[in-house]
């Protein structure tokens, strides 16, 4: 067992890593008494990166790759705990920490997100379907809408006249579905669709935030220590905010791409997810340093907000990393 400075990385042995746990609970029940240890976690390692067990020793606090869990406590790899074990790495993918006796994320589960969205993104994203709907069925829509004008758009009488006109076509055009199965998948890509709308929500402040360093490398003039390290959070800043705004793009060209969203269903529900679990990782990561700048009286004049948010951009998003893969 190492503790966190002094930590190294190891691999289960590649028969283990292959297998494919059959969970029958839903929970991370583990049985090993390690795993009751009061205030013991799961978390990814901002050193290495991996997947890793964290165990309170008294003034440290040890810090232990999950590949070598298995072999430091003797956990059976067929057993309850090695199969869980082989769900953390899987399951920090969508929750930042787990502590033992959390629920497993759903996303491992069926595909669906462990989070909630509010009423008005999915009515936000019910009147974005609608529109491109009935775009794509040749019917006039107004251009540019915001998303309160698309909550109006989706419940107005006219556009509500309109997507029954839109759904016959569709209908007459292919017999891949019937009018209830149409109006079904849309209605389940309406949800899955409100959680991109949420997302949207999630990152206004985020791209918020970004301009203001931009400010506070203007404001900060005169003051060399403080310009420098705005700069370089601003160029940090830039690759993250640049991913964020291509997978939002990503989603509006499947919107657009309505053929493919139509006849291709599980292919497009499979990529929205896959964008949805991407983008909420990353706003997960952002919320604290959003919190943190927002209780600042004068973030700018924040010596010790500043080092952090340096710290946080520098070790999530180092220049050479690629946009992370979390699966769909």
């Amino acid at each position: 067992m190492n503790n966190q400075s002094t930590q190294q990385s190891a691999n289960l042995p590649e028969d283990t890593m292959v297998r494919t746990p059959v969970l029958a609970l839903d929970y991370f029940n583990f049985v090993a008494r390690v795993f009751q240890v009061d205030g013991v976690w799961f978390q990814h390692d901002e050193t290495s990166g991996a997947a890793a067990f964290w165990v309170p020793m008294g003034a440290i606090t040890a810090c232990i790759p999950v590949s070598k869990v298995i072999r430091e406590f003797s956990i059976d790899p067929d057993g309850s705990d090695g199969h869980l074990l082989l769900r953390i790495e899987q399951a920090l993918k969508y929750a930042p920490v787990i502590r033992p006796g959390d629920s497993i994320p759903s996303e491992l589960i069926d595909g669906t997100a462990s989070w909630k969205y509010e009423i008005s993104h999915n009515l936000v994203a019910e009147g974005r379907l609608l529109w491109h709907l009935l775009r794509w069925a040749e019917i006039d829509v107004p251009e540019n809408l915001s998303p309160a004008k698309y909550i109006s758009f989706g419940q107005d009488q006219g556009p509500q006249k309109d997507r029954a006109l839109a759904i016959l076509k569709v209908t007459a055009q292919q017999d891949k579905y019937s009018e209830k199965e149409l109006n079904d998948l849309m209605g389940q890509l309406s949800v899955d669709l409100a959680y991109i709308e949420a997302l949207r929500d999630h990152f206004a402040p985020i791209f918020q935030l970004q301009n203001e360093f931009v400010r506070a490398k203007q404001t900060c003039r005169g003051q060399k220590e403080a310009v420098e390290e705005f700069g370089r959070i601003s160029t940090l800043t830039q690759k993250p905010m640049r991913l964020v705004r291509e997978k939002f793009s990503q989603i509006d060209l499947i919107l657009e791409s309505f053929d493919c969203l139509l006849y291709e269903a599980e292919v497009s529900t499979e990529e929205i997810r896959k964008i949805r679990n991407q983008l909420h990782l990353e706003s997960c990561k952002w919320r604290p340093i959003v919190e943190d700048w927002r209780a600042a009286k004068k973030p700018t004049d924040d010596l010790q907000l500043r080092h952090r948010v340096y710290h946080f951009l520098a070790s999530q998003w180092p220049l050479e990393n690629n946009w992370p893969q979390t699966g769909s």
